[in-house]
């Protein structure tokens, strides 16, 4: 039987610190790439057991999804405001959120766009993602010692672009997150197309 991200939550026993040092890479890119921006309320899109949420909590109102009813029910026993979503058919109106971000999820998927066509539709302006390089020295040596547990399909920051340029969206920042090892994308609306977010 093929192990899933619920089975996953259901084991978690927290992150080691390889996995707490990226989060915190992370936290720190959503940061950097917003400064000049005006967020008030985010919607993490595949929120794990909530490590970002709670740091991102600190300067925004939070609401994270999750397809993984473990997941949701480690953030909701940390007080964390997730809900049980399909990422793919996202349960909020158009335009709901100034910020929509999310972290390593997308490189699971053959065909991510449903993914991204949720994520604009819901976002006011800005969609941040983070997502592994295939390409760095360090993703590399992770990889053949073994360290992913799951398939990633390898994308190029041309793939995320040109997807999200479909329904809107252009990037307008990229930067390396914890020695390149991550992409942090910014994406911002270009139109305010209703066609666009159906």
């Amino acid at each position: 039987m093929e192990h899933t991200w619920d089975d996953t939550w259901k084991e978690y026993k927290g992150l080691n610190f390889f996995g707490r040092r990226l989060k915190e890479a992370d936290y720190r890119a959503i940061l950097k790439l917003t400064k000049s921006e005006d967020v008030g309320n985010v919607l993490e899109v595949g929120c794990g057991a909530g490590e970002i949420t709670q740091k991102l909590m600190r300067h925004w109102k939070v609401t994270g999804i999750d397809n993984s009813p473990n997941s949701v029910r480690i953030c909701t026993e940390n007080g964390l405001d997730v809900r049980q979503m399909d990422a793919s058919d996202i349960k909020f109106d158009n335009s709901s959120f100034d910020l929509v971000y999310s972290d390593g999820l997308l490189e699971h998927f053959e065909n991510f766009e449903p993914f991204v066509k949720e994520m604009c539709r819901v976002a006011k302006k800005l969609v941040i993602i983070t997502q592994p390089n295939h390409f760095s020295i360090y993703h590399k040596i992770i990889h053949k010692m073994g360290g992913i547990p799951v398939h990633e399909y390898t994308y190029t920051v041309d793939d995320f672009s040109k997807i999200f340029e479909k329904f809107g969206f252009k990037l307008v920042s990229k930067i390396g997150v914890n020695m390149n090892e991550q992409w942090g994308l910014l994406f911002e609306r270009q139109t305010t197309d209703s066609s666009l977010q159906a």
